[in-house]
């Protein structure tokens, strides 16, 4: 499944191009500005389903406090928490519908997600803020969830902002998350689009 930040226009535009007008059509009277919306992939190959989540940070990045960094730090962790829950509740109550992208392995669910590095690009939030928060919320979900199986991945576009994801990832999956998970085939990673 592959996540899209509903307000950033700019990853809004290049997936509605890419996934075409059957995507333009699932998503027409809905309101992407309040709700997460699943939808298929329409011509997408690279992902089964798409989940629209919509995320702005809570005050402009040039104008932080102390008190705004922790409501954009609050605000990313939701925005993570809220594709992994969404997912993983949405197969219980319906698993045919998410087959393609969700497997069942001896008896434990398997979730594949794709994340966009929120807030980098027009929203002009640091990397290394994005990065923590994003991989900390994902790796709280892969602990709390421990009989399912997620594989996320975090899709970058600018090198720079990649070099940061993946210096925080690193020792996550070679240290830290094997030691909250040693048998797990779980995984965080990255992927430079």
């Amino acid at each position: 499944m592959l996540v899209v930040c509903s307000s950033s226009a700019k990853l809004y535009d290049v997936v509605i191009k890419a996934a075409g007008t059957q995507i333009v059509q699932e998503l027409s009277g809905k309101d992407l500005t309040k709700n997460i919306i699943d939808t298929s992939a329409g011509q997408l190959k690279q992902a089964k389903r798409l989940l629209f989540i919509p995320w702005t940070p809570p005050t402009a990045a040039a104008f932080f406090t102390n008190q705004d960094i922790n409501a954009l730090r609050q605000s990313i962790a939701t925005f993570v928490q809220q594709a992994i829950k969404y997912t993983i509740q949405g197969k219980f109550k319906s698993i045919g519908m998410y087959s393609d992208f969700v497997l069942i392995l001896m008896g434990n669910l398997w979730i594949i997600l794709a994340f966009p590095a929120i807030g980098c690009g027009g929203f002009g939030i640091p990397p290394d803020i994005i990065a923590t928060e994003m991989i900390s919320s994902a790796r709280e979900q892969l602990t709390a969830n421990p009989t399912v199986q997620l594989t996320i991945t975090f899709v970058v576009q600018q090198s720079q902002v990649y070099d940061v994801f993946y210096a925080k990832i690193h020792p996550i999956s070679t240290t830290a998350a094997s030691r909250t998970r040693p048998l797990s085939p779980s995984r965080l990673s990255t992927q430079e689009s």
